[in-house]
């Protein structure tokens, strides 16, 4: 195979060299590990909270095991979290807590300009729930009472989900998450009412709270259930016809 004892010589020595490199390699990948998942472990103990590996915490590591404030990282984007709370608090006309999450209400006036301002917005939520944005926009625009929101989770370990577009309805200066459709079925004679409809998300979506104190939110009283127009039998969910 060799033509020589020097080329088998020099074949020896490369794979040798390349054993020794990965060696090494995989040693301080190892140090390095141990020594990120101690810092990890420093900043469990001085927030009293797990970090969420990593960037869950109030505080955390990033590059140079700089202590910092916290940055999230989201597509190879980074936004730091005080900077987009500024934003968003910028193109809100009201930030209420509705069960236990807090709620930033968009201004009707600046919803195109939260459009075009995709660099907070890329930094906001994942890519797939843009079109969640328009559709909602396109909503509001049909009901003075609906309105754009952002939920913030800041229980979830999941970062690309710790915002959410949300719609809103306001009745009596409080808002309420709710959930838009434009068609309902009676589940016992499958007749469909096409009418706007808002259902309370606590009931349409329950897993929007799941990491709240109260996972299961009380329905609103005014939201009630309607019999359906065939069999008269009630719709299966509180709701709320909009006019």
């Amino acid at each position: 195979m060799f033509p020589s004892a020097a080329l088998y010589f020099i074949y020896l020595k490369n794979t040798i060299s390349c054993i020794s490199l990965a060696r090494a390699s995989k040693q301080r990948f190892h140090a390095l590990c141990k020594k990120y998942c101690l810092a990890l472990n420093g900043l469990d103990n001085w927030n009293r909270n797990r970090t969420r590996f990593a960037f869950g915490g109030k505080m955390c590591y990033i590059w140079g095991n700089k202590l910092t404030d916290r940055w999230e990282m989201l597509g190879g984007a980074c936004m730091k979290l005080t900077d987009r709370l500024k934003q968003i608090e910028k193109y809100s006309s009201a930030i209420c807590c509705i069960d236990d999450i807090e709620t930033y209400i968009i201004s009707p006036e600046h919803y195109s300009f939260l459009i075009e301002n995709q660099e907070l917005l890329e930094n906001l939520i994942p890519s797939w729930a843009m079109d969640w944005v328009i559709r909602y926009v396109q909503v509001t625009k049909k009901f003075d009472a609906l309105y754009l929101a952002f939920g913030h989770h800041k229980n979830r370990a999941v970062l690309s989900f710790e915002w959410e577009p949300v719609l809103c309805y306001e009745k009596e200066n409080t808002f309420f998450h709710v959930r838009y459709r434009d068609s309902w079925m009676c589940r016992n004679c499958r007749y469909v009412l096409y009418a706007p409809i808002i259902i309370p998300l606590c009931e349409a979506d329950p897993g929007f709270y799941y990491e709240t104190k109260n996972r299961f939110p009380d329905i609103p009283p005014f939201f009630q259930k309607v019999p359906c127009p065939k069999c008269s039998s009630l719709l299966q969910n509180h709701l709320i016809i909009l006019e």
